[in-house]
């Protein structure tokens, strides 16, 4: 895709899924399973279709195993853990930038995207140019931010 080549893909997986309950009592949201497969992997994947060759996950709240699961599933993922978790996502985004060339095309962990997402990312020519700095979603159209 046009205009992706400096652009790092950042997963945020560093919350704790207080509302999955007993879920994410020992495990990590972004290991929760959906349809069979940790919640982690569906951010990874619509982040390879698109073409990011980049891709940072933080973690935060029981990051290890985050981490590992990365390591044996995802080597060419870069794993990064935020500590300070609990404070808001902006620190959380902050420790991906020293991880990040260029622009940042940032997803959450808990977000599953249809796979049309990814023709509509296609077809919006959004990464050409320099000025898209945030890309928030509706569920019709995919929205440039200037945030």
């Amino acid at each position: 895709m046009k205009g992706i080549e400096n652009i790092t893909g950042v997963v945020h997986a560093a919350g704790m899924g207080t509302r999955l309950g007993d879920l994410t009592k020992d495990t990590p949201k972004a290991l929760i399973k959906v349809g069979g497969r940790p919640m982690v992997s569906y951010a990874i994947q619509l982040l390879k279709a698109l073409g990011f060759k980049k891709i940072v996950v933080v973690g935060g709240y029981l990051c290890p195993q985050v981490q590992e699961y990365l390591a044996k599933e995802y080597p060419d993922v870069i794993a990064v853990e935020n500590p300070e978790y609990k404070d808001d996502s902006l620190k959380t985004l902050n420790k991906s930038l020293p991880y990040c060339d260029g622009g940042i095309f940032q997803v959450d962990v808990d977000f599953i995207y249809p796979w049309k997402f990814v023709k509509q990312v296609e077809d919006s020519n959004i990464f050409e140019g320099e000025d898209v700095k945030v890309m928030v979603t509706s569920q019709k159209e995919l929205i440039p931010a200037d945030m």
